[in-house]
């Protein structure tokens, strides 16, 4: 995958483009040996000793090693900005850690010339960042399952459980406000929370899809461009915000990529792009017996990407089911539909309202 990625930025930068990598708990768990490195390694692999170039799959990924060097190849960020838009894996690291701090650390895992630096220099950047506390692991902004517990450990981290404290009822406002805004201010080190409001940050970490599998209160983009033609993608812009439980029967209500915090034009402080759309984290497909059902189960994780573009638009790009089954194939699905004669589900008879 790697080898992959830099190969297409060497294409990128001949058009004027660049894939830029960021790093994230499971690039750190494969560099830093640790008590918890199996967790981040397929069983099969551990004790391969030749899992790359004679080297093994704990070893592989260690500073100064091949896989290590082609993991920062061309650049790999433990957090960018771009214009107004802050990339991170997890969340915006705790107070005291500010941008000024991470541009530092930035700028010496993306010096060539670091990369034959002692193995101890750069044990002492990533041990920084390994810590399940870190911006690369913490879950809070994004994980859709503790929604609603969310004031509560904004509470307990800011030692306020003085019962004499009121607060509003709404626990999203006050967590975005609270915690996401103030953290984003005080991260980019600015004087008032005013000035936050031209900022968005993007995080991956928690598949959103999960909010569809399991019936949870979520929001996304739902109003599709009509005059988006394609035949394997369908676009939504900003102009619609739907913010309910998923609609198993409605694809513009099942969330894949989400939002919370809002602000003006249905832009949101945060973005979650974390959609799971690899197949380790497929549900069973024994479930799966009609278009509603496989809507929750797989169309909730069919691949999409957030589109930026030069006028700070924003946009949904889905993956239709019919063509993530035929480019993301999985033999299981598709031998069970034909056994158990899921005719509604069957590529080859499907009708033309299949992908609406």
């Amino acid at each position: 995958m790697l080898k992959f990625i830099n190969a297409i930025n060497k294409l990128a930068n001949t058009e004027s483009g660049r894939i830029i990598k960021l790093l994230g708990n499971h690039e750190i768990g494969s560099i830093i040996n640790s008590d918890w490195y199996s967790n981040y390694v397929f069983p099969q692999d551990v004790s391969l000793i030749n899992y790359y170039k004679d080297e093994s799959r704990k070893e592989t990924f260690n500073v100064g090693k091949e896989g290590f060097h082609l993991l920062f190849e061309d650049g790999c960020g433990l957090l960018i900005k771009i214009n107004n838009t802050i990339f991170v894996h997890g969340q915006l690291p705790n107070s005291p850690i500010t941008i000024k701090d991470i541009i530092i650390d930035n700028n010496f895992i993306n010096n060539p010339n670091n990369k034959l630096i002692e193995e101890q220099e750069w044990t002492n950047i990533l041990d920084k960042y390994k810590d399940d506390n870190s911006m690369l692991w913490k879950r809070e902004w994004s994980n859709d399952q503790i929604i609603n517990n969310r004031l509560d450990n904004y509470k307990r981290e800011k030692n306020l459980l003085d019962e004499k404290i009121i607060y509003p009822n709404d626990k999203q406002n006050e967590f975005c406000r609270f915690t996401i805004l103030e953290r984003i201010k005080e991260f980019m080190k600015l004087s008032d929370i005013i000035e936050v409001q031209d900022l968005r940050v993007i995080v991956g970490h928690c598949p959103q899809s999960y909010s569809t599998i399991f019936e949870q209160n979520n929001s996304t983009f739902n109003k599709k461009d009509e005059s988006y033609n394609d035949y394997s993608s369908k676009k939504y812009d900003q102009s619609s915000i739907y913010t309910g439980l998923p609609k198993f029967n409605d694809q513009d209500k099942i969330f894949g990529i989400t939002m919370q915090c809002p602000k003006k034009n249905n832009d949101n402080y945060v973005f979650h792009v974390d959609i799971g759309s690899s197949r380790i984290f497929d549900q069973n497909y024994v479930n799966i017996r009609n278009r509603d059902s496989e809507n929750q189960i797989l169309f909730s994780k069919t691949p999409q990407v957030l589109k930026i573009d030069s006028n700070d638009k924003i946009f949904i790009i889905k993956s239709k089911m019919r063509n993530t089954r035929i480019h993301l194939p999985r033999p299981n699905y598709e031998n069970m539909i034909i056994t158990n004669n899921l005719t509604d589900l069957n590529l080859s008879s499907s009708d033309g309202y299949y992908d609406n």
